[in-house]
């Protein structure tokens, strides 16, 4: 059993550092710890990605889909989203070659490292 994932989460990636969103609207009907519930597939951003490949100046940018990986607890018919859950982005950005711009990109895994409570968990 893990934590059932609700607003306000938080991310880690696996390289460089961004600003990470969800495009994906919590459930407006259930609530975990008062705090809104995370179902089904959830569409992920990143936003002013750097890393050594992708660089300050020319900060990236990329989305995906985050699937949740329980098979048994359901919210409104959809499987919950849990803590640990996670997606391969592809980030799209500009490298610098001396005085070259170059397109470069670089997949990142971004999972979700707390759910934002630990009252509920689910599986």
């Amino acid at each position: 059993m893990k934590n059932i994932v609700v607003k306000d989460c938080t991310f880690v990636l696996s390289s460089g550092t961004g600003d990470i969103t969800i495009d994906t609207a919590p459930s407006s009907k259930v609530k975990a710890d008062g705090k809104e519930v995370y179902t089904g597939d959830l569409q992920i951003s990143i936003k002013n990605f750097t890393s050594p490949t992708i660089t300050v100046a020319k900060s990236g940018s990329g989305s995906g889909i985050l699937k949740p990986t329980a098979q048994k607890t359901k919210v409104e018919g959809k499987f919950v989203v849990l803590e640990g859950d996670q997606t391969q982005i592809t980030v799209n950005g500009q490298a610098t070659s001396g005085s070259s711009t170059i397109p470069m990109s670089e997949i990142v895994t971004v999972t979700i490292q707390k759910a934002n409570q630990d009252k509920v968990k689910g599986n």
